[in-house]
């Protein structure tokens, strides 16, 4: 059985992530981060223009065939530096949450947050014409189509072609992958049970967190 707990070294930063990620933190299937990123698509791209200045917008990202394509607002300013070759940090924020200290078997403890964080990188490809309608029409239909009654893309044609000149859409030729699932791992067995109790009895982020560390702590007991 694996130790949930901190072993000498697991706090320490791997080379290479885009993000800080503790060892016991870290997550190496990357079929996990991926759904991470299907399901909570909705995220920062973040970029430096030329004189260095940090630059980010909250756009809806999609996936097909192990492929990663956005869109954004020509306007926006972001949009006329994300030239082709561009790096880029996709940044996605999965459930989180606030702990309590008081969740906690002995007091005296300070407080921390639980949460899924997914970061990618990569270089931009624009798209054009044929592709960048594309894009708006499988955007629509990926976001549309979680609804129960969704509307038909074919509904929406018009509307597409008269705003396809307003986007720009980009490929992300995506370089790495990286997560870091904090799910009080560093906790003792009795301090996670009573965290996962009183995450359960909150709202719906807060019992998808309670969900994230039940599996947590089955994956590492079955180690």
């Amino acid at each position: 059985m694996r130790c949930p707990g901190r072993v000498d070294g697991s706090d320490a930063a791997r080379e290479g992530d885009a993000i800080y990620i503790p060892g016991y933190q870290s997550v190496e299937d990357d079929n996990r981060l991926w759904h991470a990123v299907e399901r909570h698509s909705f995220a920062s791209i973040i970029c430096a223009d030329d004189a260095g200045n940090p630059l980010s917008t909250l756009v809806p990202f999609v996936r097909r065939d192990g492929r990663l394509w956005m869109h954004l607002a020509a306007a926006n300013p972001q949009a006329s530096i994300l030239a082709d070759g561009r790096s880029v940090l996709c940044q996605f924020l999965g459930p989180h949450a606030y702990i309590s200290p008081s969740w906690y078997v002995e007091p005296g403890d300070v407080p921390t947050w639980n949460f899924v964080q997914v970061a990618v990188t990569g270089r931009l490809r624009r798209l054009d014409g044929p592709e960048a309608r594309w894009l708006l029409e499988e955007t629509v239909a990926e976001y549309e189509g979680r609804r129960p009654r969704p509307v038909a893309v074919a509904e929406m044609s018009r509307t597409i072609d008269a705003l396809v000149d307003g986007i720009r859409a980009f490929e992300v030729l995506v370089e790495g992958i990286d997560g870091r699932f904090k799910l009080s791992q560093n906790r003792n067995a009795a301090d996670r049970r009573s965290v996962i109790a009183a995450l359960s009895a909150g709202d719906d982020a807060q019992r998808q967190v309670a969900d994230l560390m039940r599996a947590e702590s089955q994956s590492a007991a079955e180690d």
